[in-house]
């Protein structure tokens, strides 16, 4: 695996989209009031500071629409803009949306982009991570946690509204995954995000959505770190012959990738 940090493609927009941008990610992060003398690379959207023993410390107003980095955006905004600039055909979805920030990013771009014939789809249970039901032969740690990371379908609607992000181009898939994806109702697609923290849930994931993606197209997998998440996706290469070139994301001042990504060959 090589790892990269993207930063460098902030450049593939026109300049003038940058400052929205840019304010558009520290809203999401909730950076504008919880950064403190943090740079943005240096400020993590969770911190003991915020968030300790399965519990937020700060009030829910103050959580973070996502907790991705700022290179993770970045990197999800590379991948928007080469596929849209090097017409690779089909619709982006993220699997796993907790609070909805990244798809309102992934909206976003596409809106500064001027694309108006690609959809954003979200696919979750939005009543949090499921437990494991049909993958039990190795025990999953994410099975364990107190938290389950739940917002509600109605909540992340209000989400995109207030940030002007929701339209007929955001597609809604409520359920598991194992329900929803399959047969994947997306039709073709560009890139694919997999945040679904759990073995089962990303396996469902992987092995509904990865035939999908076009040449060319990209699949971002979160919870890198994550023993279970990485095992299902290793496991789903080796059976597919995928060879394609692992690239793990470093995000901010953490030793070991936050997050990983691959283009599929044209």
């Amino acid at each position: 695996m090589s790892t990269d940090n993207p930063t460098n493609t902030l450049q593939l927009l026109p300049k003038q989209c940058r400052p929205y941008l840019d304010l558009l990610a520290q809203s999401l992060t909730n950076y504008l009031y919880l950064g403190g003398k943090n740079t943005v690379l240096d400020y993590a959207t969770i911190s003991r500071k915020t968030y300790d023993d399965f519990k937020w410390k700060i009030c829910e107003e103050a959580i973070p629409h996502t907790l991705l980095h700022q290179s993770q955006l970045c990197n999800i905004e590379s991948c928007i803009v080469s596929v849209v600039r090097d017409g690779v055909a089909g619709d982006i979805i993220e699997a796993g949306v907790w609070r909805g920030g990244a798809a309102i990013y992934m909206r976003a771009v596409l809106s500064v982009l001027g694309v108006t014939d690609r959809n954003v789809w979200l696919a979750d249970t939005f009543e949090g991570i499921p437990k494991s039901t049909r993958y039990t032969d190795t025990e999953d740690p994410v099975d364990a946690w107190e938290d389950r990371w739940s917002a509600s379908v109605d909540q992340v609607r209000t989400t995109f509204a207030r940030y002007g992000m929701l339209d007929k181009q955001v597609m809604f898939l409520k359920g598991p995954f194992s329900e929803t994806l399959n047969p994947c109702p997306t039709g073709a697609l560009s890139v694919v995000r997999l945040d679904g923290d759990a073995y089962e849930s990303t396996r469902d994931a992987i092995e509904a959505l990865y035939p999908c993606i076009q040449p060319g197209g990209y699949i971002i997998v979160d919870d890198w770190h994550l023993d279970s998440c990485r095992r299902a996706i290793l496991e789903y290469r080796e059976k597919h012959g995928i060879e394609e070139k692992i690239v793990g994301l470093v995000a901010g001042n953490k030793n070991v990738p936050r997050e990983a990504f691959w283009r599929i060959k044209r």
